[in-house]
């Protein structure tokens, strides 16, 4: 037992151009790899990965060389944290206040190790162990012995000649790039890494108390002459640089490394079979490095061992007179078994091990964590595990990234089984967002940025799934705020239960009703402002509306072309009788009088002439009747929201609140399909008037009845469907996902990029048939769950540019603040207001029923406050 410098355990010498060479002469290089959930892999693309994995051990991987697997799991990046706060500086103060609150949050989780960042490795030794001595000859006789096969003494720091090392060097980027092609062709997203990235395994590996400064090899080469006399001048800039922290090798079974404590776990037992994905159930949510060897030895001399054991299994097995053991006849079987699989099938056969490296604060931490660890690394099909003890420096320093070296305790097994277990599934690691809306986390721990109006999202509209009482609504508001709180955003809300009615009011938005009886009107034969004709567009949207007047029974109707093309004569007739000539007040010298449905209608009835010929009798009759029939639209509550003068004007509030919770006292789909097809015309009319450049997110709640007819139906899929040329995204929320079964629906899920689906009992099978999800979906839905003033999860689908899919299962998690700031409890909105009226101000009513410090925001509000009263 001692303790040491670090760096006197490290086999470094340099890094130069992402390779990393070893004091023996060899090499090791390494890609970074996105491995993702597993989520969206098909049994087809499984098979895929694992022939590539296959393909990975038996060709790229040099004979007796080794394939690392090196999953790295450390404290969450403040990076993450910045790129969050990076833009919400311009929002109105109370959600910059909340989206400081939650940034704070995360902040205190990551110091606490309870906000991990995720990333796997695959690094593939290289190269030949140098021979020879310190002068000259005995170089030149140590090279002399090597080619002809001989062992020699090894030699460390032996300088490369120009010629031997752009060879070695020729060499691993060849490596490097078969290992990266390989990975890249099984479906996962992976980049070789260079000096900066190998440096920064290596110090995290060794100092993860500390972030890794920038790799600045130091110029000044020692002559090979200093070098013989001192091996160790050069190299030390590299591992001194490494070895900043001490080891203590002072314990029976941990090691205290720099400010942590660490411990060791590895397979000392085989499993009895493998599977797909074998050791992911060795990932933990704490800080930890799972490193799993894979072996390449030559396959001649091991066959011959193999072949000497067959032989020796079957001279036991004939001797009657020494029945064997079970378990030595089990094992006899199974290498009969092993060696006639490799001559069918040409496999290769490996060497693998795995361990498993765990940090704590303390050792009582790492005692706690043993406690969860044990039971999970028993779950690996039987594999046994086992707590390293006594003179931990050495395994520990076999397990070093990019070090050449192995884990001393192995198992043989073919490639095809090898490459089960070098698949590994975990967390989403999106690459880096220069900004994030939103930060959440997933079931890893790891942060996971989203951006709401991702550039690389061939659209930015958005469906939302959830049964009552999933939080839903609570998850959809935060994420909004989050947006908010980023200013430069309009938001449109389409609801008829309330439930945004706390977001609304936080933004001091404009709330809306929208309903027959309620006191407005839409005239849908509205044009904008200076115009005097209306467009192909607009004619078009009066088609469908006709449709939504007469209903899904219009199927029925045998004169229903007809009637549609007298609608539209009328339609067009009744434009051309409200153009007035007033000189000097338009551009052209016109100006449109305002037209209603009544006078519609009228010319309707009146009708002279059908698509530029006189009008037969039946047709004037039919047109008569049709008047008749459509003129049930024109009395009653009915009457005074679709016959008059548009009374309803957005302005320029950010935040619109359509609330047609009216629509549920007519028992007449129809209504609610019209009224929310008016809405799209004024949310057209909004989006045509704000600049391209500025966001917009437009939220459809319980819309569903919209769906169900077709012209309503196509209005909004329009709306979808040009909403990102807009600078729009829109957002569809519904309780069950029969609501996406229609047969007018496929459209919008055709132009939906992202899918947010919390809890939805019972609909987990439906949900992944109708969203064309790959079946291991179903089984992840049925596990989601939310934990009241903890979070909610939600399973996060991103369909990219190129169909694939990407995603995880996401935590929502609120402050306190979030809680007070959106509860939809009437209970507690009535408090909360009660308090707000009392202390005169939100900020310290929901300061005083959070317990949080809000106080350190005061300036924020008193300058909006100033902001205000000068305009």
């Amino acid at each position: 037992m001692y303790t040491k410098p670090l760096h006197q355990l490290l086999p470094y010498w340099e890094i130069h151009q992402g390779v990393s060479f070893l004091e023996d002469g060899r090499f090791e290089v390494g890609a970074a790899v996105d491995v993702g959930p597993d989520l969206f892999r098909s049994a087809g693309d499984r098979q895929i990965l694992l022939a590539q994995l296959r393909g990975l051990l038996e060709s790229v991987v040099p004979t007796d060389q080794r394939l690392r697997v090196i999953v790295e799991s450390r404290r969450g990046s403040a990076e993450e944290i910045a790129a969050y706060r990076a833009r919400k500086g311009n929002g109105r103060a109370v959600f910059r206040m909340l989206a400081e609150e939650r940034a704070r949050m995360q902040e205190r989780l990551a110091r606490r190790g309870q906000r991990l960042s995720w990333k796997v490795y695959f690094l593939v030794s290289g190269g030949r162990r140098r021979v020879g001595g310190g002068s000259a000859l005995g170089y030149l006789l140590g090279r002399a012995r090597a080619a002809l096969g001989l062992a020699g003494r090894a030699a460390h720091y032996l300088p490369f000649s120009p010629g031997e090392f752009e060879e070695a060097l020729a060499e691993a980027r060849e490596l490097r790039a078969a290992l990266v092609a390989y990975l890249r062709r099984g479906g996962l997203e992976a980049e070789p890494m260079d000096d900066q990235a190998v440096f920064g395994l290596c110090y995290r590996f060794l100092n993860d108390h500390e972030p890794p400064g920038p790799y600045r090899p130091d110029p000044r080469y020692a002559s090979e002459r200093t070098l013989r006399a001192d091996p160790e001048l050069d190299p030390q800039t590299l591992k001194r640089a490494l070895g900043r922290s001490e080891i203590y090798n002072l314990a029976r079974d941990y090691l205290h490394l720099g400010e942590d404590y660490v411990r060791l776990y590895s397979m000392y037992g085989q499993p009895a079979a493998t599977r797909y994905g074998l050791l992911a159930d060795a990932l933990i949510n704490e800080r930890a490095y799972l490193v799993l060897d894979l072996e390449h030895p030559a396959q001649s001399a091991l066959l011959q061992r193999l072949e000497n054991k067959k032989r020796q299994a079957w001279q036991l097995s004939s001797d009657a007179a020494s029945a064997p053991e079970s378990s030595v006849a089990n094992a006899v079987g199974d290498l009969l078994q092993a060696l006639q699989r490799q001559e069918k099938s040409g496999e290769h056969f490996l060497r693998w091990g795995a361990s498993l490296l765990v940090r704590g604060e303390s050792v009582e931490h790492l005692d706690a964590i043993e406690r969860i660890i044990l039971p999970r690394l028993g779950d690996t099909l039987g594999a046994r595990w086992r707590r390293q003890q006594e003179y931990l420096a050495y395994p520990f320093s076999l397990l070093l990234p990019f070090s050449g070296r192995s884990q001393d305790t192995t198992f043989t097994t073919l490639s095809e089984n090898a490459a089960q277990v070098a698949v590994f599934f975990g967390p989403w690691v999106r690459p880096k967002l220069d900004s994030a809306t939103c930060l959440t986390t997933n079931r890893f721990s790891a942060f996971v940025g989203i951006d709401l109006f991702d550039p690389k999202a061939t659209n930015w509209n958005t469906a939302v799934l959830g049964a009552s009482g999933s939080g839903k609504t609570f998850t959809v508001q935060s994420l909004l705020s989050d947006a908010m709180a980023e200013g430069d955003l309009e938001l449109i809300l389409v609801d008829k239960k309330g439930d945004y009615a706390p977001l609304v009011s936080l933004a001091g938005g404009a709330t809306i009703p929208i309903a027959p009886g309620a006191g407005v009107t839409l005239n849908m034969f509205d044009l904008p402002p200076g115009e005097t004709e209306p467009s192909e567009e607009k004619l078009t949207f009066l088609q469908r509306v006709f449709h939504i007047l007469k209903g899904n029974a219009a199927a029925s109707d045998p004169d229903l072309h007809l009637k549609e093309q007298l609608w539209m004569e009328a339609v067009r007739t009744a434009y051309r009788a409200a153009r007035e000539r007033v000189a000097g007040e338009a551009a052209d010298g016109w100006r449109l009088r305002p037209i209603t449905l009544s006078e519609v209608l009228s010319t309707l009835g009146a009708l002279g002439q059908l698509a530029g010929r006189s009008i037969g009798v039946e047709e004037k009759a039919l047109a008569r009747k049709l008047a008749v029939e459509l003129s049930v639209w024109t009395q009653g509550a009915m009457g005074r929201f679709l016959d008059g003068q548009t009374n309803v004007h957005m302005g320029d509030n950010p935040v619109i609140y359509f609330d047609i919770a009216g629509f549920d006292a007519f028992d007449d789909v129809r209504v609610t399909a019209l009224g929310v097809s008016l809405i799209a015309q004024l949310i057209y009319a909004r989006l045509n008037n704000s600049p391209r450049d500025r966001r917009k997110i437009v939220v459809f709640d319980e819309a569903h009845a919209v769906f169900k007819i077709k012209a309503s139906a196509d209005l909004v899929t329009d709306l979808y469907r040009r909403a990102r040329s807009y600078g729009a995204g829109v957002w569809t929320m519904t309780q069950s996902i029969a609501d996406y079964q229609g047969p007018y629906v496929q459209g919008v899920l055709d132009s939906t990029s992202v899918f947010m689906i919390l809890r939805v009992p019972e609909q987990e099978e439906l949900v992944v048939q109708t969203l064309g999800l790959p079946e291991a979906c179903t089984a992840q839905l049925r596990t989601l769950e939310r934990r009241n003033g903890e979070w909610s999860e939600l399973l996060y689908v991103m369909r990219r540019e190129d169909s694939r899919l990407q995603g995880d299962i996401l935590r929502v998690a609120p402050t306190p603040l979030d809680y007070w700031a959106f509860t939809s409890s009437a209970a507690d909105v009535a408090r909360r207001r009660r308090l707000e009226a009392e202390r005169g101000s939100l900020l310290a009513a929901l300061g005083e029923l959070s317990g949080a410090e809000v106080s350190r925001y005061k300036r924020w509000f008193e300058e909006e406050q100033d902001a205000r009263e000068v305009v």
